[in-house]
């Protein structure tokens, strides 16, 4: 039973899931309705004002059939069958009496004798003269005065309201609307659905891909409009596939990094195994002690890397900046000391910030880590922390032997290593300073770095664009 019921609410919903075709289609159907709405109103009020504009034509075309006419007997025929056609093209407001009405008199008699009154007009004063204004059953109206040698003709229309002219407007609009809108509708359906072929024929293109397939679109994609959608799935391509090989040769310098500890681990295991010596046994388990720290460090560094990689947002909360550095001063003290370097911290007792903790713990570690074990013994690491135009500033500052130039830019590459580090640690994985460079872009802060005064040392500095709330002494 339940095999048939996901297809019948698929297909008793489908009508309700938005298209672009049928959202195209809507449009459309709401500018023919516009378009009908302003007809409507126009007519209307063309409907409106009408009888005043074609009452003196229509006077004009009556007059002419009765004018060569020379018996009373023949005009008044000629205008009894001419009052039935107006009575039935014309209605008053109340839609029960003919809008308009004639009346005739012959002047050829000494006094002027009526032939011809239609029955709209009985009981009414006919009193006006030519185009004056007038009443005709109590609606304003408006009269037209021909005159011959013969004859005395007048017309009287009645001035339709609003509503009454309104309903006109419907009667005659609203049926040549009903006839044109599925004449118009099939054809605009079927021009919309064509217009999107392109883009099904673009889709089911992509999903025949291979997931590994990143190279650009070769498709033909000539319409306008699929171009900038072509560009943009070639820009994504080309920055999935750049991710995917730094994240290929990620690991494969991470393994090429832990191979070497890995070895040495082995080789010094097997050496233990077979000494005798104490001595001998002393410096293979030294030498494995030191290849499991780098092991450990390497380890350590690659996760911190990956949680700065990870596209979650940054966890902020309020804390206390002055209070972290302190903190990470503290943690950095013996390796100072063992050093024989002075470790020092210019920063307010107080500085609050809304940012990543675990982000900004490995900022400052890794910073002052780098200062600490390449200043060399009996050099100077300041800590500076101070508040800027955009937010905070973190300093990390040394006297040691420095970066070249050139290499400024390639430190903060994965698994590089300057000329000093290669010299001084073996403990160095060429991660620190990557992973400060990922943890300033994703706090949204700027990381530059200068050579110290004299060409001396490194200064790092970490512009973080968080406003400070509060900062004392």
């Amino acid at each position: 039973m339940r095999a048939w019921v996901a297809p019948l609410a698929r297909a008793l919903t489908a009508p309700l899931r938005p298209t672009l075709v049928r959202r195209v289609v809507f449009a459309l159907m709401f500018a023919f309705a516009a378009a009908y709405l302003v007809n409507l109103a126009w007519s209307t009020y063309a409907f409106r004002h009408q009888m005043p504009d074609t009452l003196p034509q229509f006077a004009s075309q009556f007059f002419g059939a009765i004018d060569t006419l020379d018996d009373a007997a023949s005009a008044r025929a000629a205008l009894a069958a001419l009052d039935r056609v107006v009575a039935a093209q014309t209605k008053s407001n109340d839609g029960q009496r003919p809008g308009a009405g004639m009346w005739l008199r012959d002047r050829s008699t000494p006094v002027p004798e009526t032939v011809y009154r239609s029955a709209v007009l009985d009981g009414i004063a006919l009193d006006t003269d030519g185009k004056a204004p007038c009443v005709l059953h109590g609606q304003p109206c408006s009269s037209v005065l021909v005159l011959s040698p013969r004859w005395e003709f007048r017309m009287f229309g009645e001035h339709l309201s609003y509503p009454r002219a309104f309903v006109a407007a419907n009667e005659l609009l609203l049926p040549r609307f009903l006839v044109a809108f599925p004449l118009l509708l099939l054809p605009l359906w079927l021009a919309v659905a064509g217009g999107m072929r392109p883009l099904s024929l673009l889709s089911r293109h992509l999903a025949a891909r291979r997931s590994e397939d990143l190279t650009p679109l070769e498709q033909d994609l000539h319409y306008g409009e699929l171009r900038p959608l072509g560009r943009a799935l070639n820009t994504m391509f080309g920055k999935v596939r750049l991710r995917i090989e730094r994240e290929r040769a990620f690991v494969e310098d991470a393994a090429h990094e832990l191979r070497t500890p890995l070895a040495v681990i082995a080789a010094q295991a097997h050496v233990l195994a077979r000494a005798r010596a104490p001595d001998a046994r002393d410096q293979a388990e030294q030498q494995m002690s030191h290849a499991m720290e780098r092991a450990s460090h390497l380890v350590q560094q690659l996760l911190s890397l990956a949680r700065m990689d990870s596209a979650t947002p940054p966890a902020t909360a309020p804390l206390n900046l002055a209070e972290l550095l302190r903190e990470q001063l503290a943690n950095h003290a013996a390796l100072a000391a063992r050093e024989g370097i002075e470790l020092t911290l210019d920063a307010p007792d107080h500085l609050q910030v809304d940012s990543d903790r675990q982000a900004l713990c490995s900022i400052v570690g890794n910073l002052v880590e780098n200062a600490l074990r390449y200043a060399g013994s009996g050099a100077q690491v300041e800590l500076r922390l101070g508040r800027s135009a955009t937010g905070v500033t973190i300093v990390v500052q040394d006297n040691g032997p420095g970066i070249a130039a050139a290499e400024h830019e390639r430190v903060f590459e994965r698994f590089y290593r300057g000329r000093q580090a290669n010299q001084k640690h073996s403990l160095g994985s060429g991660l620190g300073l990557a992973i400060v460079k990922q943890a300033v872009h994703r706090l949204g802060g700027d990381l530059s770095l200068t050579s110290g005064p004299e060409g001396r040392g490194c200064v790092f500095r970490v512009e973080l664009h968080t406003p400070a709330a509060t900062a004392g002494r």
